[in-house]
């Protein structure tokens, strides 16, 4: 019988970089249980770090695991923080979270999260591909040496 917990991957957050994805398929709810569609509050489906999006008027500050800082208003002067450490994140995904007190709900994907499989992984970067690389690079210079 195989342990279930050996099997489980263990999902970690790295904060984008700016220019780089911080969300996607963000939707807003008009419910806490995130299952009737709210038309009236307007969102960015998809955002990177340090965009600009003048339909909704946001500008993305901050993407961090916790908290996401987005400027609102005259030339994004206005900093909104959205608090995601009660939030409940799965899978890189955060099934739904309160956005505005009382009135919004959203769903999310965090382009942070990574379950470290790089087959999986879009964000897959830095030391987890330059591993990857080197491991490749060293089977094959093993293969030529019998």
């Amino acid at each position: 019988m195989a342990d279930d917990k050996a099997d489980a991957k263990k999902w970690t957050f790295t904060a984008p970089k700016d220019g780089e994805a911080c969300w996607s398929d963000l939707k807003a709810f008009s419910d806490n249980a995130c299952a009737k569609a709210d038309a009236e509050t307007k969102v960015v489906a998809a955002m990177k770090l340090g965009a600009e999006d003048a339909t909704v008027g946001w500008k993305l500050k901050t993407c961090e695991e916790k908290k996401l800082v987005i400027g609102t208003g005259d030339k994004f002067a206005t900093d909104v923080t959205v608090d995601l450490s009660k939030a409940t994140v799965a899978d890189g995904k955060v099934k739904c979270h309160e956005w505005t007190t009382g009135k919004t709900w959203v769903s999310v994907t965090l382009s942070g999260w990574s379950d470290g499989s790089a087959k999986t992984d879009a964000n897959a970067t830095g030391a987890k591909s330059l591993a990857a690389a080197v491991a490749a690079g060293a089977l094959a210079v093993a293969a030529t040496q019998f």
